[in-house]
C-alpha cells in the first residue's frame, strides 16, 4: 500500500537528493576474479577496486573480445530474488552495449588472437529500484525517490598468452537526475552497464 505524504515532503526530500553527495559503496568480492589480495581503492573513484600488471597499456590492443556477462552473485546480493530470465536479459543488455560502444573505434571479435583483449565480466548484485515508488515521486515532485543499481567484477586477458593484464571491481547505484531509468526496476542497473561500457572505451584509447 502506498502512503500518503504531502507534496512539501516530497521537494523537500528530492532537494536534498539532488544537492547531496552521490552514495558509494565497496562491493563484497563474490570469488568471481579469485584472488583480491593486491587490489586497491581507486583515489578518483571510492567504490572502484583495482589491479593491473606494472607497464599495461591499454593501447597496444586493437580488437576486442567479449565473454558473455555472468551472474556471479555475492552472498548477501540484493539480486537473488530476480526473475532468473530478467537477469539473462540484462546481462545479454550489458555484453550488447559494451559491444555497440567498442565497435565504433575498435575490431569486435570472437576468436583469441595476436592484439586482442579478451573481456570477462560478472554481475555480482543487481539492486532493483522501487518503479511505482518513483513514478509517483515523478507525478508529485518531477524526481525519482528510489535508485537501483548493479555491481560488477571484470577482468582483462591477453587473449594470446592467456595472462590476465587488469582487473577491478565496481557499484554504480541510480541518480535522481536519470529520470527513465528509475521507471523499471533494474533500468539503473542497464545504467550501470552504459557507463562501465564508456570506461572501457575511455582506458582503450587513452591509457589512464
Amino acid at each position: 500500500m502506498f502512503t500518503y505524504l504531502p507534496r512539501s515532503f516530497f521537494i523537500a526530500f528530492c532537494i536534498t537528493a539532488l544537492t547531496g553527495c552521490a552514495t558509494t559503496a565497496l562491493a563484497p568480492q563474490s570469488g568471481f576474479l579469485g584472488n583480491y589480495i593486491y587490489f586497491a581503492t581507486d583515489p578518483n573513484d571510492k567504490s572502484l577496486m583495482w589491479w593491473e600488471q606494472k607497464g599495461f597499456d591499454w593501447r597496444q590492443y586493437d580488437k576486442i573480445m567479449i565473454d558473455p556477462v555472468v551472474i556471479y552473485f555475492h552472498d548477501d546480493a540484493q539480486g537473488k530474488g530476480i526473475h532468473p530470465d530478467s537477469l539473462s536479459k540484462l546481462t545479454s543488455q550489458c555484453r550488447q552495449e559494451a559491444i555497440k560502444q567498442l565497435s565504433n573505434d575498435f575490431e569486435v571479435v570472437e576468436a583469441p588472437g595476436a592484439g586482442v583483449l579478451r573481456v570477462r565480466a560478472a554481475l555480482t548484485n543487481v539492486i532493483p529500484a522501487n518503479a511505482k515508488l518513483n513514478v509517483a515521486s515523478t507525478l508529485l515532485a518531477f524526481v525519482p525517490l528510489d535508485m537501483g543499481g548493479a555491481s560488477m567484477e571484470v577482468e582483462f586477458i591477453d587473449a594470446q598468452s592467456q595472462v590476465r593484464q587488469a582487473a577491478g571491481m565496481d557499484t554504480k547505484l541510480g541518480i535522481p537526475t536519470q529520470v527513465r531509468a528509475g521507471f523499471t526496476s533494474l533500468g539503473h542497473a542497464r545504467q550501470a552497464c552504459k557507463e562501465w561500457s564508456k570506461e572501457l572505451v575511455t582506458a582503450l584509447k587513452t591509457n589512464p
